[in-house]
């Protein structure tokens, strides 16, 4: 299953290796071959937070309906 990162920007669950959030707010989503991925929060998240927490549930539903 693919995880939409922004517009246009789409990878597949399998591929994430890491979701981090710096001290700052910004997301970056890794891949297991080392590409980095800017993530924007979503709508009225500051901290960013939420928003890793929505794709790490959106990256573990996928993982397991393709196990």
């Amino acid at each position: 299953m693919m995880i939409q990162l922004s517009h246009g920007c789409h990878v597949a669950a399998e591929q994430i290796a890491e979701v981090t959030v710096s001290d700052y707010g910004n997301i970056t989503v890794r891949t297991k071959g080392g590409v980095g991925h800017s993530v924007s929060n979503d709508y009225g998240d500051r901290s960013g937070y939420s928003t890793r927490d929505r794709l790490i549930a959106e990256i573990n539903a996928a993982r397991k309906n393709a196990a």
